[in-house]
């Protein structure tokens, strides 16, 4: 059954509120946080307490109608469970769906979130912030599966003079390879770990190519129809 247009507007408005929120708490978990010098168990916490956060308002970001919304939730609520299950004394079996269940909600919220901008319609500031918080999200989306692989197959990148990766560690070559800077001092060595990393590297550029193409393309469009 088609959902009335007076309900759907008002859910949109509502959730480009909450846009801003979600970017701002991006930006504290991407740059902020691993600033702070956190280790162990402190710097898990604190991640796993932003994470929360970023859910909570990647939800309201990202519901634009009632359906979105149900798997937003489900989602979320699935990582949440199992992210804080594990701190639990009984709960550390729950750590090697940790990654993965994040993964999975990261790529939701994303294509929640990129569904509302490449939409038909004239190109707003919440547009443009929704590319940022999309493409953020798939540098922190990379950044799990990176810590996924290193799980399964033990050094599959080389590099690391202090030891095992941090989730900061995985976070940051995951941003250096979306946006290929690559400084080489993390270096992807099992087969599995390369062939990701060529394909964030690949991803970064086309997403920036396709975003701008299409973001282009509607604002002539909505100019044109406006004329």
């Amino acid at each position: 059954m088609d959902v009335p247009i007076g309900r759907v507007v008002p859910q949109i408005v509502t959730s480009e509120r909450y846009l801003s929120l979600f970017l701002g708490f991006l930006v504290l978990a991407i740059f902020v946080l691993p600033a702070l010098g956190l280790e162990g168990s402190d710097e898990r916490l604190y991640a796993d307490i932003m994470f929360t956060l970023l859910l909570v308002s990647g939800v309201a970001a990202g519901s634009t109608n009632t359906r979105t919304r149900v798997i937003l939730v489900a989602v979320t609520l699935v990582a949440l469970l199992v992210k804080w299950g594990s701190w639990l004394p009984a709960g550390a079996a729950l750590n090697i769906w940790r990654e993965p269940t994040t993964l999975a909600t990261v790529f939701v919220m994303a294509v929640a979130i990129l569904r509302r901008v490449l939409a038909a319609g004239r190109v707003t500031t919440h547009s443009v912030q929704g590319a940022i918080i999309v493409y953020l999200l798939l540098g922190l989306g990379w950044a799990n599966a990176y810590h996924i692989v290193e799980n399964h197959h033990p050094g599959s990148f080389a590099g690391q003079a202090r030891g095992s990766l941090t989730i900061n560690d995985w976070a940051y070559f995951s941003f250096v390879t979306l946006t290929t800077v690559g400084y080489g001092d993390v270096t992807p060595v099992h087969r599995v770990a390369r062939v990701l990393a060529v394909g964030e590297a690949l991803t970064g550029q086309l997403f920036l190519a396709v975003l701008l193409a299409r973001l282009v393309s509607l604002e002539i469009v909505a100019r044109t129809e406006g004329r």
